[in-house]
């Protein structure tokens, strides 16, 4: 079934409909695919490095993973929901007035 839907994304079938139809996580499968926002990391796991170096629309895959089979495509992060944003990671900047 991975390969097969794999070979119908490489001849231009929309990503985000055969998600909605075939994905079995279900929280993913509702957004169309849509995975949470997260920083690449030290210890990538299996799924987190194949996006880090998939070219943005690149679709990539069936990759196997104890869950399953996994399809998957990088996409930009301009557009997505900023609560599907990972919060493991954030960056800051202050200006410090001390007390006198």
């Amino acid at each position: 079934m991975a390969q097969e839907l794999f070979e119908r994304l490489q001849a231009g079938a929309d990503f985000e409909e055969l998600a909605r139809a075939h994905s079995d996580d279900p929280a993913s499968a509702e957004r169309g695919g849509a995975w949470r926002l997260f920083e690449r990391g030290a210890k990538d796991a299996l799924l987190k490095e194949a996006v880090f170096t998939a070219d943005v629309g690149e679709v990539f895959g069936p990759l196997e993973s104890p869950l399953g089979f996994h399809i998957g495509r990088r996409d930009t992060i301009e557009g997505f929901d900023p609560s599907l944003r990972e919060n493991n990671w954030v960056r800051g900047r202050a200006v410090l007035i001390a007390h006198r």
